[in-house]
């Protein structure tokens, strides 16, 4: 998945902090492919939030994907 800006690609995130997610890839995929892979990214987002709401450090809510937090 990709986080967008609120007004598309390599845009700041919209009103109240709001961002967009698409399919990073794209190409070579089923439709269902993608939609399943959306769907995946979607319930594992949910379950970060859960565990962020909880007080758990995003860090370790985002577990095995924390290395996206760090900027390039």
């Amino acid at each position: 998945m990709q986080a967008r800006g609120g007004n598309g690609e390599h845009t700041p995130a919209g009103p109240g902090g709001k961002w967009d997610i698409s399919n990073y890839q794209r190409i070579g995929f089923t439709e269902v492919e993608l939609v399943q892979k959306m769907i995946d990214g979607v319930e594992n987002l949910i379950a970060v939030e859960a565990k962020l709401e909880k007080g758990v450090d995003i860090k370790t809510a985002m577990g095995k994907n924390s290395d996206i937090l760090a900027h390039k």
